[in-house]
């Protein structure tokens, strides 16, 4: 046990936050309902596909690879679009950027759902938006109705 000097207050650690038993089951009705609802599944089936392309779009970017767009299709499609130099570990970085697509929407839920547990839930609201703001400057066509390039 640690003692303070006298004079310093005593910080209390808090508990995590934990999630009331009736919220949870609200939440487990409500991702019940838009997976069962057959007009809400392809609004979130757009969200998924904007996940994996931002996933593919953000390693792309940082393994060196020049972006040149996003496309984004009505039947929840879509494709990343980057510039490289053939060099010998272009092919390692390709394999990877193709790979962590399948990755990204769990990651960022798992992200999500992480700060969400420490309270940080406004963050996770922000980070959304920064990231479908950034997104959106990527998105050369979107679903199939606007053609920015």
């Amino acid at each position: 046990m640690r003692v303070l000097p006298p004079g310093v207050p005593a910080v209390p650690r808090e508990a995590p936050a934990v999630l009331p038993g009736a919220v949870a089951v609200l939440v487990g009705v409500a991702v019940l309902v838009v997976v069962v609802v057959p007009f809400l599944w392809p609004v979130v089936e757009h969200f998924a596909t904007m996940a994996h392309e931002g996933a593919h779009a953000c390693l792309a970017s940082l393994l060196g690879f020049t972006l040149t767009g996003v496309t984004l299709e009505r039947d929840a499609r879509g494709m990343t679009s980057y510039w490289y130099r053939r060099t010998p570990s272009a092919g390692t970085r390709l394999t990877l950027t193709g790979f962590v697509g399948y990755l990204g929407p769990s990651a960022f839920g798992l992200c999500a759902a992480k700060l969400i547990e420490t309270g940080r839930s406004i963050t996770v609201l922000w980070l959304a938006i920064m990231l479908l703001v950034l997104l959106l400057f990527l998105i050369r066509k979107s679903f199939g109705l606007v053609s920015w390039c």
